[in-house]
């Protein structure tokens, strides 16, 4: 093209002719010029798009009231987080209710919006699968799972069952002749309990079940010999396992856990191939992008790095189990078909 117009040009000679050239040189040297802005416009769009962060307060929902498990792992989160790893507020939003779905809800009135994060449990998938909820985890943004907690069968100190191996003994001979207390059918810790059941060759359905209100009833209800054990997350325990009001029997985990547990055999380690995790997870809204879920992998990444998180680690016997969005994502689905499987054989599933 540019032969042809220098040919042009020699032939024709004269003012038009230059002219004419002149206006087609003059509109090649604009349309160049033009690029140079244009291609920066989109360099700073992919910029912004690869560095997103915060722009206003972020919130962290909780799908409890105040005071529970939950809100004061969100409470941790939002100091830690708010003090050393973002630039902007840090507030805890509590909506309980609905078995999730209220704060489901309220996370997702704002798709793609990387200012609210949900923390919950695993309690989500069996809301779910027993037509609690119509709410689950695919109908939000997986970020990042924090640790695993380990549900722990305990018994009052003076209690007739002396030994793991004696709980497991009246259980086979006779499922009904224990009874054990926790808060809801479809549970976690009824879950954890009728896994390890059917592993030991024992029919859930067959086990004496006392449902009571919250926790701190089952436990005191255990500790006043109305029930015979209860079972529950172990931060829940340390307090009556550490004054010796209460005996931990056996503990869900993979392997045994440190402190006032050390000595707790797993149901592993009595031949009981079961392992049961109330893991913890934090969603985003559905539709976040691939930058607004990496911004949250690096800050939850370096949180559950720092001193001040591993104290409460410490503190409260989370068994640390960091995943990413993939990592996690691909975890929930596995653990959907596992409690289905569970709460199928109790007759209580419906998807």
């Amino acid at each position: 093209m540019r032969e042809t117009f220098v040919s042009v040009r020699r032939v024709e000679g004269g003012q038009n002719s230059k002219y004419r050239i002149g206006m087609r040189c003059g509109m090649r040297r604009l349309a160049l010029a033009c690029l140079v802005p244009v291609g920066m416009w989109f360099s700073v769009v992919a910029a912004q798009t690869a560095q997103w962060s915060p722009v206003s307060a972020v919130e962290i929902v909780v799908s409890t009231g105040v005071g529970g498990a939950q809100d004061r792992l969100a409470r941790v989160m939002q100091g830690i987080i708010q003090n050393e790893l973002t630039p902007v507020p840090v507030v805890v939003v509590n909506k309980p209710g609905g078995a999730g779905m209220i704060a489901g809800a309220y996370l997702n009135r704002s798709p793609s919006d990387g200012h609210s994060l949900l923390i919950t449990s695993a309690v989500i998938l069996a809301n779910h699968i027993m037509g609690r909820s119509k709410f689950t985890y695919t109908d939000m943004t997986p970020v990042a799972q924090l640790f695993n907690e380990y549900p722990v069968l305990a018994v009052r100190s003076e209690s007739p069952i002396k030994s793991p191996s004696d709980l497991l003994a009246r259980l086979k001979e006779s499922p009904d002749s224990v009874s054990i207390g926790l808060t809801t059918f479809g549970s976690v810790h009824h879950l954890s309990l009728t896994k390890a059941a059917k592993a030991a060759g024992i029919n859930p359905r067959d086990l004496k079940i006392v449902v009571f209100k919250s926790g701190g009833e089952a436990l005191t209800a255990t500790m006043g010999g109305h029930v015979d054990a209860t079972i529950s997350s172990l931060s829940n325990f340390i307090s009556p396992l550490e004054a010796g009001t209460i005996r931990a029997l056996v503990i869900s985990a993979p392997q045994r856990m440190p402190g006032v547990v050390a000595n707790v055999p797993t149901w592993r380690d009595l031949g009981v191939d079961s392992v049961f995790s109330n893991f913890r997870i934090v969603f985003g809204p559905r539709g976040l992008s691939a930058s607004q879920v990496a911004y949250w992998e690096q800050v939850l990444s370096k949180m559950v790095s720092l001193s001040a998180w591993t104290k409460e680690e410490q503190n409260n016997y989370w068994a640390s189990a960091y995943l990413n969005s993939a990592q996690a994502r691909q975890a929930l689905v596995s653990e959907y078909a596992s409690q289905k499987i569970i709460l199928t054989d109790l007759g209580m599933a419906k998807q």
